[in-house]
């Protein structure tokens, strides 16, 4: 028996600034949020699943295949914001776990072992990073890398390379820690989080989480062996459809 309850929260922002209305694109028949809906569905860990949305639009949509769908503010800057208001009204559930609404092929078993290292660690943040080895893709700006102390804490979050590569004989042996944005919170921090004003390295990186860190909050890291890449480019939807077909998805 748990001693809590887990809130999964899909927050769905229609206006997503590099493919607008990313979420309604449909992979196979599906939408990329319908797929991430019945992705999350699939964990043992949550109790429920709710999507929150800016948009009347996704709100109809999301209600159209039976998920349970919320209506929230249009003026949130971010979706750790929009799922914080869900958070206020939902006091029975302590943790939250913020599950980003483009990955159509989220693993189920990563947001289980997310809420298990919550458990484990006890920890106020807790989110996913994912090993990588040699040097293809690390100048990627829409792949934030990490480093992590002894304890698997977060040190820092960049879109630059970190750390940074100074022997190229390095290269093919070289291991960075690409981040997974899937965040899970106990419900008291991420009331408090939401409340600080944006920070100078926050605004700098354009990464909420480095807010975090800068007022002294501890970010847990957990490292997982597998992630499917989101939607963030037509490619990306391309490459979904692709992977879909080839599986049979």
């Amino acid at each position: 028996m748990k001693e809590f309850k887990v809130l999964g929260v899909i927050p769905a922002r229609l206006a997503s600034s590099r493919l607008y209305g990313k979420l309604l694109m449909e992979i196979r028949g599906k939408s990329v949020l319908q797929r991430v809906y019945e992705q999350s569905l699939k964990a043992k860990s949550l109790n429920q699943v709710i999507i929150a949305t800016d948009h009347s639009t996704i709100l109809n949509h999301a209600t159209s295949f039976g998920a349970n769908a919320i209506l929230s503010k249009r003026e949130h800057t971010s979706g750790t914001d929009r799922i914080a208001e869900l958070a206020e009204t939902f006091p029975e559930y302590s943790r939250i776990i913020n599950i980003q609404g483009d990955e159509p092929f989220i693993d189920p078993g990563n947001i289980d072992f997310l809420v298990d290292l919550m458990i484990e660690k006890n920890c106020e943040i807790a989110t996913l990073a994912i090993n990588q080895t040699g040097i293809d893709s690390i100048d990627n700006p829409n792949f934030v890398k990490l480093v992590v102390d002894n304890e698997g804490h977060a040190l820092y979050f960049s879109r630059a390379t970190i750390p940074f590569l100074r022997d190229q004989q390095l290269n093919m042996q070289f291991q960075w820690k690409r981040h997974i944005g899937i965040y899970g919170f106990k419900r008291g921090t991420l009331l408090e989080i939401t409340k600080l004003p944006p920070s100078s390295l926050e605004q700098i990186e354009c990464l909420e989480q480095l807010r975090w860190l800068e007022n002294g909050y501890r970010i847990q890291i957990g490292n997982v062996s597998q992630h499917a890449n989101g939607i963030d480019t037509i490619e990306d939807l391309n490459n979904a459809i692709r992977f879909a077909m080839v599986n049979n998805l």
